[in-house]
């Protein structure tokens, strides 16, 4: 959001200096990139820009609840009921809560599937043919990877609704989707032809195998995912979900099996390559340990494009919705007996819900250690215009935050970066490249066990030529049999530091 509003939100040149980055094939999506940059730009500091633009992220999951409610016969009390099950749903908050907005935009997909859904039962209008077809381009935005699993999700439920529709109804609907989907991929395809074009510039048409660690990562094991709290707090709802055939009306009862089938599958499929029921893995190993690949997500992988899915977690996103959709329906049936009974009903799943989600795991914030704002603004208002290179190089992802949540308060363009590996490069190790003393002071092997090398007037040449004006180095990514050395021989090289962090960071100026 803080790039977007200097320029390009689609580029920078503010990581991987001097290079920079193309974003656009590595953010999961983009709506509210677009949006916080906006509020940056209208005068809003980035965190709170952040937080005003995931808030309206969870106010459209509770209206797309309701929505989604609704389109399947609900009541409006019991639809508010769903809205806020869908509010309080883990995978929304544990993305929202975990720096991932896109997936936080759950609610999008909800709206576009009640949109669907509805224009098959009945004929609304052109109207609404372009709404449902504006809402499926308006997914791709928001997240490509929901556009992918609401693709996956409309082409499972296709013959099933065929099959559960009276004959004379079948074409005219068939055409409303037909002509909904044309017109959706047309608008998509403004966004969607930059990505691809774009993205296969520096991705492989197929990486799923070598990018299989991720996805083992990111899968679910399913006693663990089924039982344990923080982080999925809908999970304990899943019977819902096994009841949703019997929650709707008989004439529907063939499309709610299809759906309930269908998420029975991607829970499979969100088992990874190698599934397990506590751990990845752990069902089939093979004679070293070493999880065995076997798992339907595994061949799905290999499909051109489908390959740069990594997050197989995420195919079970649909059960959020299928709760809050099952929820509305059954308090929606009590309330034909007792509406007492229905409200208590409805209170009951949403302080379960609730309850849960006190538990949801948060992104570890307390790991950051953010300076005071007097020692960084001695980088962001000095008068040298120029990058900050971090030392030593670093491939942790929580060094990386550390440098990344630096910038945003000096406010500089740095050599590093905080994206997929394979996608983004540190040009750390290239600007080292020609100068002998920062190698020694970032621990490049070869030049370990050797007394600090000088500092060259060509070395400050090349640095200033590469337009780097500092130098940070990151005391606990430093070996401490090394670091007083290596600040001694900075501090002669350079002089007196213009920045200081205690215990944490020291920076110098290339003069």
């Amino acid at each position: 959001m803080w790039n977007g509003s200097l320029g390009d939100p689609t580029r920078t040149a503010l990581l991987s200096w001097p290079d920079g980055l193309d974003l656009l094939p590595i953010y999961g999506g983009w709506l509210h990139t677009f949006v916080g940059a906006g509020l940056v730009r209208l005068g809003l500091e980035a965190p709170a820009a952040y937080t005003l633009t995931v808030s309206m992220w969870a106010v459209v999951a509770g209206l797309a609840g309701m929505v989604l409610a609704r389109s399947v016969g609900a009541s409006v009390p019991a639809a508010a009921v769903a809205g806020l099950v869908l509010q309080l749903d883990g995978f929304v908050l544990r993305n929202l809560t975990g720096g991932r907005p896109e997936h936080a935009g759950l609610g999008f997909t909800a709206l576009a599937l009640a949109a669907a859904w509805t224009l098959w039962k009945r004929p609304l209008g052109r109207v609404n043919t372009l709404l449902t077809a504006i809402l499926g381009a308006l997914v791709f935005v928001v997240s490509w990877e929901h556009a992918l699993w609401l693709a996956l999700a409309l082409g499972w439920m296709l013959p099933w609704l065929w099959t559960g529709t009276a004959d004379e109804d079948r074409r005219p609907a068939l055409r409303r989707w037909g002509t909904a989907g044309l017109l959706s991929a047309g608008i998509a395809s403004v966004w969607l032809v930059p990505f691809l074009v774009r993205a296969l510039a520096v991705r492989d048409v197929s990486e799923g195998r070598q990018m299989g660690h991720l996805a083992l990562d990111q899968a679910i094991s399913l006693g663990d995912w089924a039982l344990q709290s923080g982080g999925h707090p809908a999970r304990g709802l899943v019977l819902f979900v096994l009841a949703l055939p019997w929650l709707v009306a008989p004439n529907r009862r063939r499309v709610a099996i299809g759906a309930v089938v269908g998420l029975l599958v991607a829970l499979v499929l969100a088992m990874g390559p190698s599934p397990g029921i506590w751990r990845s893995g752990d069902l089939w190993s093979s004679a070293d340990g070493s999880p065995v690949w076997f798992g339907p997500f595994a061949h799905l992988q290999q499909l051109p494009v489908l390959g740069w899915f990594h997050s197989p977690e995420r195919l079970a996103m649909g059960t959020g919705l299928a709760i809050a959709a099952a929820v509305a329906l059954a308090v929606d049936r009590l309330a034909g007996h007792s509406r007492v009974g229905a409200a208590l009903l409805g209170g009951l799943v949403v302080l379960h819900a609730g309850l849960d989600a006190r538990r949801a795991k948060l992104w570890p914030s307390a790991h950051l250690e953010l300076p005071p704002f007097e020692e960084v603004e001695r980088l962001s208002w000095h008068r040298e215009q120029g990058a900050v290179l971090d030392l030593p190089p670093t491939a942790d992802p929580q060094a990386q935050l550390q440098r990344v949540a630096l910038q945003l308060l000096h406010q500089r363009p740095i050599a590093g970066h905080l994206y997929l590996p394979h996608l983004a490069v540190d040009q750390t190790p290239r600007l080292l490249a020609d100068v002998p003393l920062l190698q020694w002071a970032a621990g490049v092997p070869e030049r370990l066990g050797q007394p600090p090398p000088p500092l060259a007037d060509s070395d400050r040449d090349a640095l200033r030529a590469l337009g780097v004006s500092f130098v940070a180095i990151h005391r606990r990514e430093v070996d401490p049999r090394r670091r007083q050395a290596v600040l001694a021989a900075l501090e002669a090289a350079f002089g007196k530091p213009v920045a200081h962090q205690k215990g944490a960071w020291t920076a110098f100026l290339v003069r």
